[in-house]
């Protein structure tokens, strides 16, 4: 069985578009709960939930990450949508319908995070071209 690979997206890139796919990206955690498994991702004004059960289920040494307060952080999940039910923590002007299910979190306090963004846009623009080259030449 071959190995699916996420497709890199900037934390604003996030839409119903990319529902059950595999993504990457990197935000800053801007807001935890200890009761929830919910937390806020952000980017330059872009806020995500992120559901880490899976993580914290598995492993306790990444507990750490979320009491470092705005701590940069890469994670590793499906987007799906947001269960009715589901408690989200409060973020102010934030309605979600969206959640990353993460099962990788890797902290990434040394990312040049300007550089990050301008690569990934970068590579969707690339990506879009070659798609619309294939659209035409079809």
């Amino acid at each position: 069985m071959g190995r699916e690979s996420a497709r890199v997206i900037q934390l604003s890139s996030v839409t119903r578009e990319l529902l059950g796919q595999r993504i990457r990206l990197v935000g800053r955690v801007m807001g935890t709960n200890p009761t929830s498994p919910l937390i806020w991702l952000e980017d330059e004004g872009c806020y995500q939930l992120v559901d880490i059960s899976v993580i914290l289920a598995s492993d306790n040494s990444n507990v750490e990450l979320f009491h470092q307060p705005r701590c940069h952080v890469m994670v590793t999940g499906y987007i799906e949508r947001l269960e009715a039910d589901e408690s989200v923590p409060p973020c102010p002007g934030v309605k979600p319908d969206l959640v990353v299910r993460t099962f990788l979190i890797q902290s990434v306090p040394n990312l040049d995070i300007r550089a990050w963004r301008e690569s990934v846009q970068a590579r969707e623009e690339l990506i879009e071209r070659a798609r619309q080259i294939g659209s035409s030449n079809g």
